[in-house]
């Protein structure tokens, strides 16, 4: 009848109208919340530079519905920990895409080793570019750590063809946890909750 055709008409333009839009968001992001959702999933990262006095483990049950990641190292061994994803993300195809904020949460059971934090990206040409700050952690307390990827926070950079540009698209190459070259005890980061999102 025609009321079933006026309304078989309406919902097909309104299906494909939510369908392009849905698209047309997936297109513009580029940052896929699941890239970063496995992070406390076992087997999801990695150490980049595993040995006898750093490793990285999974505790699922560190507190109630709380699922974390352990790096621990010996600081007067190995006086930095850098984890990376197994398959590194794409995160920003062009210079508008580098506007974005880095966060987790993280606790640190000897808070004076622990001296500063980085998070790493690479280029189309394989260049390194490293984002810094320093953190001052609590004893005992869970903090939020929060870095901001713009091309203007770009501390140093080396690799690739070493223009000291960035060469699009970029990915997130890895999380640096720095610690104090001095010592000599072991030390362990509980890291939760790692976002890539857009700063605004």
């Amino acid at each position: 009848c025609l009321y079933a055709k006026l309304i078989y008409t309406v919902m097909t333009k309104y299906i494909a109208k939510v369908l392009s839009l849905t698209l047309a968001l997936a297109a513009a992001s580029n940052i896929s919340a699941a890239d970063y959702a496995d992070f406390d999933s076992p087997g999801a990262w990695k150490v980049s530079n595993p040995s006898s006095q750093q490793s990285i483990e999974w505790i699922t049950d560190y507190s109630p519905r709380l699922k974390v990641v352990k790096v621990t190292m010996l600081p007067i061994k190995q006086w930095y920990a850098e984890i990376s994803p197994k398959n590194l993300p794409q995160i920003a195809k062009s210079p508008e895409d580098l506007n974005l904020k880095v966060s987790w949460e993280f606790l640190c059971d000897t808070p004076e080793i622990m001296t500063q934090i980085a998070v790493r990206i690479v280029d189309s040409t394989g260049e390194v570019f490293q984002f810094q700050k320093k953190v001052f952690p609590r004893s005992g307390q869970w903090q939020k750590a929060e870095l901001l990827l713009t091309p203007d926070s770009v501390r140093n950079s080396w690799g690739g063809n070493n223009d000291k540009k960035l060469d699009y698209p970029l990915k997130f190459q890895s999380l640096i946890l720095d610690g104090n070259k001095n010592g000599v005890s072991e030390v362990s980061y509980y890291i939760h909750n790692l976002k890539v999102e857009k700063n605004k």
